[in-house]
């Protein structure tokens, strides 16, 4: 998963304003990338992205870091998806929640 996060990283680097990037890179670096760190893409399962929302809503982050992980996350596998790189079962993101669920 850590390649993928970077991966898409970096193809979003043109497409996004550069404060937008450095937001996404101060998610996925910190807390996406180490939190999946070791799953590969065609292993991530419902599971594992519900023990990552779990546990980002019982760390000591601020609310809209928790709320904003699963959105990254979720455009990160959306991207995986149009790539046929995620299992069906993940490509809503594991049932992450949307905007401000």
């Amino acid at each position: 998963m850590e390649q993928l996060l970077n991966e898409w990283l970096t193809s979003m680097k043109d497409a996004i304003k550069p404060a937008t990037c450095v937001s996404y890179e101060g998610l996925v670096r910190p807390h996406l990338a180490p939190a999946l760190d070791g799953i590969a893409v065609l292993e991530m399962r419902l599971q594992h992205l519900q023990q990552f929302k779990l546990e980002k809503l019982s760390s000591a982050l601020s609310t809209r870091t928790v709320r904003y992980c699963p959105q990254v996350l979720r455009m990160a596998l959306n991207e995986a998806c149009k790539r046929d790189l995620v299992p069906a079962e993940c490509r809503d993101a594991g049932g992450l929640p949307e905007g401000r669920a």
